[in-house]
């Protein structure tokens, strides 16, 4: 089991809105569900609660770090992969640590929040998890770790087969080096 704590993060200045938390839910579901089918890893996520308050405003977080500590001092935790979705804009509005020099985290900034709320850009929360695991960016293939690629929701067929969003037969590989199971087929 790989836990993720997420936490829906609004700065000072700004305002939370009702629909972000369900769609969060919507989408760390739909991540865990691609996860499970892709590779077989059981992934398990909290969200927090309720919206976590910053005390900055929202132009003033140029820095993930800071915004990831104030995340984990509120939630209280220490080695565990944290998400925050992030109510307002950041230089990079989806980025991720893979846990080389400690805990992993990953953020996911508008306008990929925003698309949430519509069941959009899941696949961007997806590759950004995938980070998190130790997957590095592709540049080449369909793989949904491909740097700037758009696929189909992880909840829809694309169009074509290819669209759909999947791991590389490489990431699968990797990721089952990494978090070795004795359930792996």
């Amino acid at each position: 089991m790989i836990p993720i704590v997420a936490a829906y993060f609004v700065p000072r200045g700004r305002r939370p809105r009702a629909s972000r938390l369900p769609a969060i839910q919507r989408a760390l579901s739909r991540c865990q569900r691609f996860f499970a089918r892709e590779a077989s890893l059981a992934l398990i996520w909290r969200l927090h609660p309720s919206p976590i308050f910053g005390s900055t405003r929202a132009d003033q977080y140029a820095d993930a770090l800071q915004l990831e500590r104030e995340v984990r001092a509120h939630c209280g935790c220490e080695s565990e992969t944290v998400g925050i979705f992030f109510e307002g804009h950041l230089p990079r509005p989806a980025l991720a640590t893979m846990g080389d020099s400690g805990p992993q985290f990953f953020v996911i900034a508008e306008p990929h929040l925003g698309f949430l709320e519509d069941d959009e850009h899941d696949d961007i929360v997806a590759h950004e998890i995938g980070h998190t695991l130790g997957l590095q960016d592709r540049h080449e293939g369909l793989s949904i770790m491909r740097q700037g690629r758009r696929v189909a929701s992880l909840g829809q067929w694309g169009l074509y087969p290819w669209t759909r969003a999947h791991l590389a037969r490489e990431d699968r590989k990797a990721l089952r080096r990494v978090w070795a199971s004795d359930d792996w087929e």
